[in-house]
């Protein structure tokens, strides 16, 4: 059974790749995200986990990645600077 933390610290991965990717806009419901997550609560509890610590924006209902997010992206994992 796999380990409750490891499925949270997942969850927020699986956000943070969804935002980050190249080819979006950024932006995602969280409806979105809950399809890419596979789990609407777990996406909710990630979401929010994500929020506070500064890494997503929520706008009624959307989210996207903040810009320290975004350059930590750019750094660390040789992401493609957006513009």
């Amino acid at each position: 059974m796999p380990d409750p933390g490891q499925m949270f610290d997942e969850a927020q991965r699986c956000v943070l790749c969804v935002l980050l990717a190249s080819a979006g806009s950024g932006l995602c419901s969280t409806g979105e995200l809950a399809l890419a997550v596979g789990d609407t609560r777990m996406t909710e509890l990630a979401v929010e986990d994500l929020h506070s610590a500064g890494l997503v924006h929520l706008l009624e209902g959307f989210v996207f990645a903040t810009r320290a997010a975004v350059r930590s992206h750019e750094l660390d994992l040789g992401g493609v600077p957006r513009g």
